[in-house]
């Protein structure tokens, strides 16, 4: 994608607990163009009664159209927007950048929001394609060289080395790219 900070893209935005309705209406006060696909979900009340409620198709996150500093006037203002920041594309050399999506996305996403059906899902976009207890070798990085198995703490990949009758020592997060299947 061009990254001219004058064109406008469509950029991924992430609250935390819920707060997407707040921050997208915060942020169309002030002129932005937003997309926030929503899904019709049944609750049912405290007195049985079954209703439906809309919530958010990807949970805390929503889309906003703008240029790289339209998008930063927002997501670093911590004064009104203390809980919203970008959701970011993470590089294996350890660098960031904010994730845009295309137009085509946005449309696709758009039709799918609008059909209301109840049993839309959203499957998170893992990069787990190693199982926890898989034998790898790690390719690259400051652990280069290592074989063991996967495992995950607090959610990050590592890879754990068994050492015999004393326990497993784990490595500090490792990228899927830094591995090798190793043939059992």
């Amino acid at each position: 994608m061009n990254t001219d900070s004058s064109c406008s893209f469509w950029y991924v935005m992430r609250t935390t607990y819920g707060r997407e309705r707040r921050a997208v209406d915060y942020m169309q006060r002030h002129g932005a163009r937003t997309f926030f696909p929503t899904k019709q979900q049944k609750k049912v009340t405290s007195a049985g009664k079954v209703i439906l409620q809309e919530t958010g198709l990807l949970p805390n996150l929503f889309f906003l159209y703008a240029t790289e500093e339209e998008a930063k006037s927002f997501a670093y203002d911590n004064t009104h927007l203390p809980f919203l920041r970008f959701y970011y594309n993470q590089h294996h050399d350890g660098t960031k950048e904010p994730l845009k999506v295309s137009n085509s996305e946005i449309e696709s996403l758009r039709i799918l929001s609008e059909a209301h059906a109840s049993d839309i899902l959203f499957v998170p976009d893992t990069v787990n394609k190693f199982q926890t207890g898989q034998r790898v070798r790690i390719i690259d990085g400051a652990f280069k060289g290592i074989t063991g198995i996967v495992s995950r703490w607090h959610g990050q990949q590592r890879v754990g080395l068994n050492i015999s009758g004393i326990g497993t020592v784990s490595t500090a997060y490792v990228p899927t790219a830094f591995l090798e299947k190793i043939s059992e």
